[in-house]
């Protein structure tokens, strides 16, 4: 899918570009509504079945556990160990040793990649987004060692754990695609204005795992989105938040471009991706106020803005953003608020 946005004036190309990264056009005048989009379709689409993604999501957080990953314990996959256990105690001891040898495979390998970072890690996680349950394993397209760890754990997985995480998926689906349908014009209209973009006129997948990773939720290039549907946090409108969170998550690179040449060109500290986190945290958590006007944030319940990726950000935010995502400035304004006011 190829994904244009414009942001402060400025045209950005599609992620990846060579274009893209070699060079930012000139500064120009953004009018503050945006007026042309695509034809309209469904904002984000929650996709359920992935059995292979699944599998793999919960061999993975598994493995994070196994080798004792300080993140293994954060609430979003803190319960993948018991769920585990839950089962495993009354299958045949034949298939326990298989288990247990599929979750070390992942332990020592699989489980130590970050699959937003890594390119090894995205790409077996596309791969696996894209074949339905009944698809065998010599048809994933993966490495010998990992097709000979999960043949076997599928088998396994698909009468033990499967029916439950399914059942997990499809409610979580039930629950919050209706949310995402009634609403949909508005959280358009609202995300289309802050960025200054054309959402994708065949909208976005988020797929539903019953575990995804320690945040509970990711997107990688592509886009893949992936969300936990046993990951309390991200029920109700929440949810909601979360899912258009993670869609706006497909204009990073266009974005940090763009604040890295205004930073670079005002003498500022050039910002990472944490400004860019937070910009979404704010516009994804005020998108869903526009419907709910007493909606608290998922960031500030869980408080992300006094965390240390996040703090040193909140003030930006606040002084630069916000106003413009409430109407009271204009977006070349607010983006220029933004980085002078980075720390």
């Amino acid at each position: 899918m190829v994904r244009m946005a414009t942001i402060a004036g400025l045209m950005l190309l599609p992620a990846g570009s060579a274009s893209a990264r070699r060079e930012v056009p000139a500064l120009r005048t953004l009018p503050d509504s945006v007026t042309s989009l695509e034809a309209e379709g469904n904002l984000i689409r929650l996709r359920t079945g992935g059995f292979w993604l699944n599998l793999h999501h919960f061999l993975y957080v598994l493995g994070r556990a196994e080798a004792g990953f300080p993140d293994a314990s954060r609430s979003a996959v803190a319960g993948a160990p018991a769920d585990q256990d839950s089962v495993l105690t009354r299958l045949p001891v034949a298939d326990r040793h298989i288990w247990r040898a599929a979750v070390r495979h992942y332990a020592g390998g699989p489980s130590r990649l970050d699959p937003i970072f890594d390119s090894t890690a995205f790409r077996l996680i596309h791969r696996l987004s894209r074949v339905d349950s009944a698809t065998p394993v010599r048809r994933l397209g993966v490495d010998a060692a990992l097709a000979a760890v999960l043949e076997p754990a599928a088998r396994i997985y698909r009468t033990a754990w499967w029916p439950r995480h399914d059942a997990a998926n499809r409610r979580r689906a039930a629950s919050l695609q209706p949310l995402l349908d009634r609403h949909q014009d508005t959280l358009r209209a609202f995300v289309s204005r802050a960025y200054g973009i054309v959402w994708p006129a065949a909208g976005l997948d988020l797929h539903l795992s019953a575990y995804a990773n320690w945040a509970g939720a990711y997107s990688t290039d592509g886009p893949l989105m992936v969300a936990s549907s046993l990951d309390p946090a991200l029920d109700g409108w929440h949810g909601v938040e979360m899912a258009v969170h993670e869609g706006l998550h497909q204009w990073d690179r266009q974005v940090e471009e763009l604040l890295a040449a205004m930073a670079q060109g005002s003498g500022a500290r050039a910002p990472g991706f944490n400004l860019v986190h937070a910009m979404i945290f704010a516009t994804a958590g005020e998108a869903v106020r526009r419907i709910v006007p007493d909606h608290v944030e998922y960031a500030e319940l869980h408080g992300l803005w006094r965390g240390r990726g996040m703090a040193p950000y909140a003030a930006a935010i606040n002084t630069g953003w916000r106003p413009w995502l409430r109407g009271e400035t204009t977006l070349d304004a607010a983006v220029a608020a933004l980085v002078q006011a980075l720390p």
